[in-house]
């Protein structure tokens, strides 16, 4: 069986199911799932903050939360939602964060209208 080697890598979990089962994702890497005992070896819990809101002349009304890892961005009021991530050997830094979840972002909100 496969080691898990990603430890420092930041995964959302989509899913526990009624068995313990937990699946989990990251948009570089993909998804897995594992049972809880193997979970609890490998993953912490961080918390987000509440969204809050931010206006950028240049964009408008956007909102913006963070787990101190990552940031994530979307537009006030919408559900197109663009992520951020420090490298792990780096500092966490938000502005630069935001700017990048917004450039991010920015791309997605232009695909979607062609």
């Amino acid at each position: 069986m496969p080691t898990f080697d990603y430890v420092g890598t930041v995964f959302d979990i989509t899913t526990i199911t009624p068995q313990g089962v937990i699946c989990f994702t990251n948009p570089r890497l993909g998804t897995g799932m594992m049972g809880y005992d193997e979970f609890a070896r490998y993953f912490s819990k961080t918390s987000w903050t509440e969204w809050i809101p931010v206006y950028i002349k240049e964009f408008g009304q956007y909102c913006y939360r963070t787990n101190g890892k990552r940031v994530m961005v979307k537009r006030y009021g919408h559900e197109i939602k663009a992520c951020a991530s420090c490298h792990p050997n780096d500092g966490f830094a938000l502005e630069k964060g935001l700017q990048l979840a917004l450039a991010r972002l920015r791309v997605k909100e232009i695909k979607a209208t062609i």
